[in-house]
């Protein structure tokens, strides 16, 4: 169609000019796909094409599916983001915090005291608890990667179940999504290569890199004590695709991302997610500076009228929102004897993903 062609235009180009390997995007709007491209191979030796079924890990946009499936599970156990993290888990560094604060990132727990093993998470969890906080709220900062451990142990002292296992049976496998957070052996085949970005040395004195280059600095620190899955030779492999770590291990397809957001706004046939929870996808909670220094928590940048913050960076929610007229549109990151929690107590617009 005419009216997506500078879509297509935008997505031959980036083939043509910038030496594109292989990508897909899935464009929807108001509840249906209304662009799907792909083009490229899966691999540098480029002998297997990519598809739109191609899979790819999908780092950090794993904390939008993890976040709302932790919420999910709250609203179906009668809680909600305001309960204390204390009253799920009484050993957490700052148990008055609420859920709604640790999931903004305002806990002061980006970076453990000591490293932890991503495939230990257990050991991640001891790890959390012996951590004192950097701040408190309501100052933030962005969890890179602890944020999943936090994520994964209140699901499993609130159901009994693991955050990924949780995602694939109310979530993943009730909307036939292909996003996965812990992917079978029988979906490897589909997983293209991943290979490091040309660095930009002109970056390398902007403050994130400064920060990020500098051993022992809190930006350092955030991304390298949890270790094991550190690389993208690392992610490359069985045991990232499998691993189901709730703050950076998803693989998905383009238009299996962009159908799990459909199901948050509500346009989804099953209403998966009930209005309460899309109430609390919508609410943000935090906004301004980013507590570790000269990081700025929310980076945004015009894009014909509306606002795209970084799909994989940091949100001072765990969800992306987004404005752009005339379509509004807002989008939302063991234990021996677990003891599952027990309490009584829309809109239409654009998606746009691209892998």
């Amino acid at each position: 169609m005419n009216e997506y062609r500078q879509i297509t235009e935008a997505f031959q180009e980036n083939f043509r000019n910038y030496g594109e390997l292989g990508a897909s995007v899935s464009v929807w709007k108001e509840g249906r796909e209304i662009v799907s491209l792909h083009s490229g191979f899966a691999a540098a030796d480029k002998t297997r094409p990519w598809t739109e079924h191609s899979l790819v890990p999908v780092y950090s946009a794993t904390k939008g599916a993890a976040s709302a499936a932790l919420l999910l599970a709250l609203h179906q156990q009668g809680a909600s983001p305001q309960m204390s993290m204390g009253e799920l888990w009484p050993e957490f560094p700052l148990p008055y915090a609420s859920i709604a604060q640790m999931m903004s990132h305002q806990c002061g727990l980006a970076a453990f005291s000591r490293t932890a093993s991503v495939f230990d998470h257990e050991d991640c969890v001891r790890a959390l608890e012996e951590t004192v906080p950097a701040w408190q709220p309501p100052e933030h900062g962005y969890h890179p990667h602890t944020y999943g451990v936090m994520l994964d142990e209140l699901m499993l002292r609130l159901t009994g179940e693991r955050l990924w296992r949780y995602w694939e049976e109310y979530i993943r496998k009730p909307l036939n999504l292909d996003f996965y957070i812990g992917l079978p052996e029988s979906e490897w085949n589909r997983v293209a290569t991943l290979y490091p970005g040309k660095m930009d040395m002109s970056n390398m004195g902007t403050p994130f890199y400064l920060e990020y280059m500098n051993k022992g600095t809190p930006v350092n620190r955030a991304f390298n004590t949890l270790i094991g899955l550190n690389s993208v030779r690392q992610m490359n492999t069985p045991e990232a695709w499998v691993s189901g770590v709730p703050a950076f291990g998803g693989v998905a397809s383009a238009r299996g991302m962009a159908q799990f957001y459909q199901a948050c706004l509500g346009l989804d046939e099953l209403r998966v997610f009930p209005s309460d929870v899309r109430g609390w996808m919508r609410n943000v909670v935090i906004d301004g500076p980013d507590a570790a220094p000269s990081v700025r928590l929310r980076r945004l940048r015009s894009c014909r009228g509306g606002r795209f913050p970084c799909l994989c960076g940091s949100s001072p929610r765990p969800f992306l929102r987004l404005r752009d007229e005339p379509h509004g549109l807002e989008r939302a990151a063991r234990r021996e004897d677990p003891k599952p929690y027990q309490r009584s107590h829309e809109r239409s617009g654009w998606r746009v993903f691209l892998t």
